[in-house]
């Protein structure tokens, strides 16, 4: 199951137009979770909390370009 981290950004999702490369992107991505569950940065296994029945993934936010990740990161 993929969900987002609040109304907002699933908001934003949506209305991204279907044709939109980075709906595209990000689509993509939610497939390439479902399908392997691991792919993506791995982060520490003491922040994963424990789950025994699913495996869910959460939108926190994306980024279209570095200049934007460098700023969202503070770099």
């Amino acid at each position: 199951m993929v969900t987002f981290v609040n109304d907002d950004i699933e908001a934003k999702y949506i209305s991204l137009l279907k044709n939109d490369r980075v709906k595209k992107k990000i689509d993509w991505i939610i497939e390439q979770i479902k399908i392997n569950p691991t792919f993506g940065e791995p982060i520490a296994k003491r922040l994963i909390p424990l789950s025994k029945t699913e495996i869910n993934a959460t939108i926190i936010e994306w980024f279209t370009n570095h200049k934007s990740y460098d700023k969202g990161f503070g770099y």
